[in-house]
């Protein structure tokens, strides 16, 4: 009897325990338990790809009236204020304040806002 048909008695048992998650192997009197290669798992979005993702969907899917302060800031004013800060460190402007509005304002997502006329006295 060779050392396989020591392990598997019949082929009915062989054939199960081949397809299990585990394979055993007999090796000169020792026995060795080796895993089946497995697939790597899909690539990942990246942080950054899933705050956007995040950011794309978020308005649609929540009332950003009804989020926590932290939540509401972080979704609607930190991205676009993060990016306004990495190029105004780039940029250095003498008026950093006013240089930061203007590219606020310049690149609001939600478009520029129409002026609101002034009522008078």
């Amino acid at each position: 009897m060779n050392p396989e048909q020591q392990i598997y008695p019949n082929a009915q048992q062989q054939q199960q325990m081949m397809m299990q998650s585990q394979v055993q192997i007999q090796q000169g009197g020792q026995n060795f338990v080796m895993a089946p290669q497995q697939q790597a798992p899909p690539p990942q979005q990246t942080m950054q790809q899933q705050n956007v993702n995040a950011m794309n969907s978020a308005p649609s899917q929540i009332n950003p009236q009804a989020l926590p302060v932290r939540a509401y800031l972080d979704q609607t004013v930190v991205p676009l204020l993060l990016d306004g800060m990495s190029e105004l460190v780039k940029v250095r402007p003498d008026n950093p304040v006013e240089w930061l509005a203007a590219y606020l304002l310049r690149n609001n997502p939600q478009g520029p806002t129409p002026p609101q006329q002034q009522q008078g006295p």
